[in-house]
């Protein structure tokens, strides 16, 4: 349940950045955004949710079985960092596809909406 539930909030955040911003126009750009599109999430759902919902809990199993007693400035303790750190840095790696398509992208402005549907957002 918290899983489906943190992915329909995701879509729905996403959902809301992406609904602020156009493309630059060529189809070149839009075979890029289309990419990075498909790489995001595959990155979000793929890497960030397994390593959140598999690796953590086998992580926090690892460190109590065999790094019990860890304490600061230990060689134990220094694993834990090295575990932490290096899952922050992968963690990152969903931001990659974002910074693209925010390059590809502008910020969409009131005259851009061609839905008369969408037309009474005010976009600043």
């Amino acid at each position: 349940v918290a899983f489906l539930l943190e992915c329909c909030l995701a879509y729905g955040g996403y959902c809301l950045w992406w609904s602020t911003r156009k493309a630059r126009g060529s189809d070149e750009v839009a075979k890029k955004i289309a990419y990075y599109k498909r790489m995001f999430w595959t990155i979000s759902l793929s890497h960030n949710m397994a390593s959140f919902y598999i690796v953590s809990p086998l992580t926090i199993f690892t460190m109590y079985k065999y790094f019990p007693a860890q304490q600061f400035a230990t060689n134990d303790c220094y694993w834990g960092y090295a575990v932490f750190a290096f899952t922050m840095w992968s963690w990152t790696m969903a931001l990659y596809p974002l910074h693209q398509l925010q390059q590809l992208t502008t910020v969409a402005t009131e005259k851009d909406v061609d839905d008369a549907d969408e037309a009474y957002r005010k976009i600043p």
